[in-house]
């Protein structure tokens, strides 16, 4: 492909991505299921509303602040943000503090994949804009996309601290601020500072920063915890109600989830070799891989069709993720709906084991998030979008070799998939179109 064409079909990609994002603020889209007026909004103009008419003690003890993340965003919209007087202004405030996310996904790219050319980056960074949960959240003034922003800046600090050392003082200091920050925004993003933080105690750096590094996470970590001792819980008492860790593990969860991981390690798998029947052949020789497999396998049957599901008394027609909700299209008769569930899930682990092969460190991240589904109810596909995606791109280890049709490959993948999501809620494609 000639240089003039690629420069057209890469800045035709990212004026679309650009003008599908505004556009979807203008016909109030809703591809993730909790937008709406009547939706999640809700929530975050009534939770708005408490930390405007009341000063911070009596915010933070109210007993109708409802969210599982803590009020500093509210906090801060308080404080500084001058455009919270209607509902409109809200949304648009939030809408534009999102379009951060693409700009600090570039840079923070631009530091990973040094030798790949900034259109190519700049289509790269664009797909971003085809989450449906960063649309959704961008549109309807929720919770999501701030935690994002500031695991972006955390890895741009990240790299900048142990790659390019450059004012390193100032860039640990940033470093731990922003990833602590990440777990303000939303408690999942936790897995950010751990990393930063194993990565400051076993790398070579002198002590010195190893002790402050220490220090910084203590004195960041405190108004938290004095959150959790006012709340005497990690969620607020309103949220308590439909949020409670308990003792039960939702072991379905585990089925459910692996789907969820493969959809955004799928396109990736291309880039590994060149001939796919390769791939599968090596993993079929591979015995450890088989021993994988036919332990997954014997748990999901199990899942699927021996164990009962926990039952509670809310949420319990939403969450799953995306093949739950395609085997409810798809099936009306239950056994129908677990064999492709069985084999659907299966096949996703595949993919899993094919991309990640004996990365331990990508295992480990993998890991987490299944741990976390064992507890997480219900199970949203929000809570993984586009977080999966920015793990791979910038915390797996996984080698990534990209070149830019792959980038436009991938970047009709998941413009697909938020098709698909729009279609999904809004039950006619042309509503939204």
């Amino acid at each position: 492909m000639s240089k003039n064409i690629h420069f057209v079909i890469s800045l035709s990609l990212i004026i679309f991505s650009i003008f599908y994002f505004f556009l979807g603020f203008l016909l109030n889209e809703n591809s993730a299921g909790a937008g709406g007026y009547e939706g999640d909004f809700v929530h975050s103009w009534n939770n708005l509303q408490i930390y405007l008419n009341n000063n911070l003690h009596e915010s933070l003890l109210s007993k109708e602040f409802y969210s599982n993340r803590s009020p500093l965003a509210y906090i801060l919209h308080e404080k500084f943000n001058p455009f919270i007087g209607s509902h409109y202004d809200y949304r648009v405030s939030v809408f534009l503090i999102t379009l951060l996310i693409p700009f600090l996904l570039f840079f923070a790219l631009q530091l990973k994949f040094e030798k790949l050319n900034i259109l190519t980056l700049s289509v790269l960074s664009s797909i971003i804009l085809f989450s449906p949960y960063v649309r959704t959240s961008g549109y309807w003034a929720l919770e999501e996309n701030y935690g994002i922003i500031f695991l972006l800046l955390s890895y741009i600090f990240y790299i900048l601290f142990f790659f390019k050392k450059k004012n390193n003082k100032i860039n640990l200091f940033l470093l731990v601020f922003s990833s602590s920050l990440c777990v303000y925004f939303d408690l999942k993003l936790v897995i950010v500072p751990l990393i930063v933080f194993l990565k400051i105690i076993s790398s070579n750096e002198i002590i010195k920063y190893k002790l402050i590094s220490v220090s910084l996470y203590f004195i960041f970590s405190t108004p938290y915890l004095y959150l959790v001792y006012f709340w005497k819980s990690i969620f607020s008492p309103q949220t308590r109600l439909t949020h409670e860790i308990n003792s039960a593990l939702y072991l379905d969860h585990v089925a459910y989830i692996i789907p969820i991981l493969a959809l955004y390690t799928f396109p990736f798998l291309f880039l590994k070799a060149k001939n796919f029947s390769i791939i599968l052949k090596n993993f079929f020789k591979d015995k450890l891989n088989l021993i994988f497999l036919i332990v997954f396998a014997f748990f999901t049957f199990y899942i699927f069709f021996i164990y009962t599901p926990i039952e509670l008394s809310y949420h319990a027609n939403i969450g799953k993720g995306y093949l739950y909700k395609i085997g409810l299209l798809l099936f009306e008769n239950d056994i129908y709906r677990k064999t492709f569930f069985l084999f659907s899930t299966l096949s996703a682990f595949i993919i899993l084991i094919l991309y990640i092969e004996k990365n331990v460190n990508d295992w480990l991240i993998i890991f987490y998030l299944v741990l976390l589904s064992l507890f997480t109810y219900p199970l949203l596909q929000e809570y993984l979008d586009p977080l999966v995606f920015l793990l791979i791109l910038l915390f797996f280890k996984t080698k990534i070799n990209f070149n830019y049709k792959f980038v436009y490959c991938l970047y009709f993948y998941f413009f697909c998939f938020q098709i698909f999501s729009n279609f999904y809620y809004s039950k006619s494609i042309y509503k939204f179109l």
